[in-house]
């Protein structure tokens, strides 16, 4: 999903449209959702060489057979690992958006109306530092056997 002047269909909620409005329209009031948009994501780059250096301690690991049986001309970005790091560590390692309410529309677009009593938030993107922190966390989750 995209939060920004110019927001794209998000790819995950277009491959299984009812099941995405079914959670939105059942998601409780009073649970928050953290969500993260490309534009945080898109700047952490998990590199192929970095996977499976970083899985290297088994021969067995579905990722890394990816890695290295097919031609990735590209790493894996860091949109979903982010918003388990959030999940797990907790709000203070992100800048977050203001509260407010979110729409999924049927072309698969996000609308993020403020509001003080809404029960959504979105990762915004960090510096340089932040971006490295960030993918050390998720390759040091990797690195555990």
């Amino acid at each position: 999903m995209s939060f920004g002047l110019s927001p794209e269909p998000d790819f995950n909620f277009l491959q299984g449209m009812d099941f995405a409005k079914t959670l939105f329209r059942l998601w409780p009031s009073d649970v928050d959702i953290i969500f993260d948009p490309m534009e945080t994501g898109n700047g952490i780059e998990y590199l192929p060489e970095q996977v499976i250096s970083d899985v290297s301690w088994t021969d067995y690991h579905p990722i890394k057979q990816v890695y290295m049986t097919r031609n990735c001309n590209t790493g894996q970005m860091m949109w979903d690992p982010l918003t388990v790091i959030n999940a797990v560590e907790g709000d203070d390692l992100f800048t977050l958006t203001e509260r407010g309410t979110v729409v999924l529309n049927d072309d698969g677009t996000v609308i993020f109306t403020p509001s003080a009593t809404g029960n959504s938030r979105f990762q915004m993107p960090g510096d340089d530092a932040w971006r490295s922190a960030m993918l050390e966390k998720n390759r040091n989750v990797n690195k555990i056997h």
